[in-house]
This record gives structure tokens, sequence and C-alpha cells, in this order.
């Protein structure tokens, strides 16, 4: 069975939720071009990732203080 999907980018949270929510794209059988689209796929959604749900690093001086009032 050969499984299908397109490659694009992802424009809005909706085309993200799409794309995670179809799972037909990991039956991809290994050494096909399905195999090299999910690679490709999954920078695209990487990429996305870092840009709509950015994680900031603590400031180190709050983490600190955060642990040392856990030790008190």
């Amino acid at each position: 069975m050969q499984t299908k999907f397109e490659l694009a980018i992802l424009k809005s949270k909706k085309d993200y939720e799409m794309l995670l929510s179809n799972g037909r794209i990991f039956e991809a059988k290994p050494n096909t071009v399905e195999v090299k689209k999910l690679w490709v796929l999954a920078l695209i959604i990487e990429t996305y990732e870092e840009e709509h749900f950015k994680i900031d690093l603590p400031d180190p001086i709050r983490q600190l203080k955060f642990v040392c009032k856990k030790w008190i």
C-alpha cells in the first residue's frame, strides 16, 4: 500500500493540526519516496513549531532563586 501526502508550507494553525492529525503519513514504507517526503515534512513541522510555539529559556538568576526557595 502506498501512502500519499502532499508537501506544503504550513500557513496556519489549521494546516499544522491537519498535518499532525493525518496518521497515514507515518505508514510510509522504508526506502521509498514517501519516507523522503516524511523527512521534509518533519522539517516543515519543526520550523513551524519553532516559529509559533517558541519556548524561551528561563532567566538563570530567577531559576536559581526558584530552586533555592524550594530547598528552604
